[in-house]
């Protein structure tokens, strides 16, 4: 084998253990059921046992959004492994894999054979952002991994068909298929659509861009398809509309968005003032527009000038950044598909530097330190170096310890019957890139997985109260539900359960009444009580 071989493998086999490194911190997750509210729902409708399950795949609405191809690629999970959780967890951590896999080509595509290596540092940079924490391991958060791998193999066959011949070439149809599918996946594939046009221009420069721009037309209309199928289903063609567009949000959202994307240290106790906001933001922001505009080579080709692709990559960023200020919501689950550009751009100056550097100037290795700089601002809280987030870990795994202590419970369930659930809440809050949550909502979760795992027998579910748990792991605070004035159940360890005879519970402390009457269900259905008291559950017969 030549050397030129035996390099090309070595870098291959690199890129594979990089990918399974960048893998490690989410298998932990691979054997537990969906954690949120949104990823049971996503499960449970997507169920091909779940009544109307091909019209909520194909109709939707599909909460705020219309994503038909994440809700179709949960029901073939079912298909394959019903409920069982390993055969989701695979699909994302393949989902991901395929993305940092894509990352490498994008960067050998765009950037052409120089510095092979920096296509390695692009792929551990998208792999190692702490955003990668916020999609991977929820299942929730599929559509962000599906978008971006369509939007990544959009750009690649648009990069083949943009120097084809003809404008309608098979290229062109399956970059704007691949569109489609990205924007069928998650609204954050919209700026793919501004990308494009860009991309025609890197290719061709600016005297062939009237005649390379045609190539864009046909994925813009089937990008259109895309567009107008959400717009029949939903009525809408945005995102969050209890938003909506401001112009008083946009620099706001972008702020925010530009802090945790370059700076996601920013909310670190041990991040310095210029790390950590706004001003290094700017700082980090003006070195790099001086490099690109100091790195134009004299025509925009692959290969040809890192100026021009960087440009590119700030555009496709920018891109990302302007939709989610028309739409005026960030959330840190959307910087998923916003880190191929970054990671891209990284790497491409990266490279230039170096290049730089060989010409011996004594200054010239002063360049590196922002490069430095920023990979230490991009990776600090990574879980790949640092771990999973340990308080998310433990109280996952507590709700896990606990959903399976339901499914085991209720086994003795007869058919029809109806569960009065008392949920314990963890108290956990996080330091960094925190909101609140309803809890009322959020905690549905564990009702509506016991109905999927139960609706052979037809088991309903309604969440009678929620108990807070204390800071000791396995207890909880004092509670009592009260009936007629006098303490019925009290939930800390060692108290006996006295069970009310009347029609109704009251929580105390709250002015919520829960009737235990059959009247608003179906008549003569079997009742039950489930809580917990310490880490064991505890089912009460109820009676009809």
């Amino acid at each position: 084998m030549s050397w030129k071989g035996r390099s090309s493998l070595l870098l291959y086999f690199s890129l594979s253990a990089l990918i399974l490194l960048l893998l490690l911190p989410y298998t932990e997750r691979f054997h537990f059921w969906p954690v949120t509210t949104d990823a049971a729902l996503w499960v449970a409708k997507g169920a091909m046992d779940a009544p109307e399950w091909l019209r909520w795949d194909l109709l939707g609405p599909h909460f705020i959004g219309y994503r038909p191809l994440t809700a179709l690629s949960f029901s073939l999970d079912w298909l394959l492994g019903g409920l069982e959780p390993e055969v989701y967890r695979a699909t994302d951590l393949a989902l991901h894999a395929g993305n940092c896999l894509l990352v490498f080509v994008l960067y050998r595509v765009l950037a052409g054979p120089r510095w092979p290596l920096m296509g390695l540092v692009a792929v551990l940079l998208f792999g190692a952002h702490p955003a990668v924490e916020e999609a991977v391991p929820m299942l929730a958060r599929r559509s962000y991994l599906l978008c971006t791998i369509f939007g990544s193999a959009s750009v690649l066959a648009f990069a083949r068909g943009a120097v084809a011949e003809h404008w309608y070439s098979g290229w062109n149809w399956l970059s704007g298929l691949f569109l489609c599918a990205s924007m069928l996946s998650n609204e954050a594939g919209y700026a793919l659509l501004m990308l494009l046009p860009m991309l025609a221009m890197y290719f061709s420069g600016f005297r062939g861009f009237r005649r390379r721009f045609l190539h864009v037309v046909l994925p813009w209309l089937l990008g259109a398809m895309a567009i107008a199928s959400r717009l029949l289903a939903t009525g809408q063609v945005g995102g969050y509309s209890h938003m909506g567009p401001s112009i008083s949000k946009i620099p706001t959202v972008v702020r925010q968005a530009g802090e945790y994307l370059f700076l996601p240290c920013s909310g670190s106790e041990h991040a310095t003032l210029v790390l950590g906001g706004t001003l290094g933001l700017l700082l980090m922001a003006a070195y790099y527009l001086w490099r690109i505009l100091g790195a134009f080579g004299a025509k925009p080709s692959p290969g040809n000038g890192a100026g021009w692709l960087a440009a590119l990559l700030a555009g496709w960023v920018a891109a990302f950044l302007l939709l989610y200020a028309l739409s005026g919501s960030w959330y840190p689950r959307e910087a998923y598909p916003v880190l191929v550009p970054i990671s891209l751009g990284f790497a491409v100056v990266l490279g230039d530097t170096i290049s730089f550097l060989g010409r011996k100037s004594v200054f010239s290795f002063l360049h590196l330190l922002p490069q430095l700089v920023l990979a230490v601002a991009l990776t600090y809280r990574s879980p790949v170096l640092r771990g999973p987030d340990r308080l998310r870990t433990e109280t996952t795994q507590r709700y896990q310890d606990r959903l399976r202590a339901m499914a085991r419970d209720f086994q003795t369930i007869q058919e029809h019957s109806l569960v009065l659930l008392v949920v314990p809440v963890d108290r956990a809050h996080r330091k960094s890139n925190s909101r609140t949550r309803n809890i009322r909502y959020q905690e549905r979760r564990s009702a509506v997985w016991m109905e999927t795992l139960f609706r052979n027998v037809d088991l309903d579910t309604q969440i009678l109260a929620f108990v807070m748990m204390g800071d000791e792991p396995g207890r909880f605070l004092v509670h009592h539900l009260v009936h007629d004035g006098k303490p019925s159940l009290v939930f800390h360890d060692g108290v006996k359960v006295v069970l009310p005879k009347g029609r109704s519970l009251t929580l105390e402390g709250s002015h919520r009444v829960m009737d235990l009457s059959p009247a608003k269900k179906r008549r003569n259905r079997h009742r039950y009580l489930y809580y917990f008291v310490g880490s064991q559950g505890v089912l009460v017969d109820l009676g009809a």
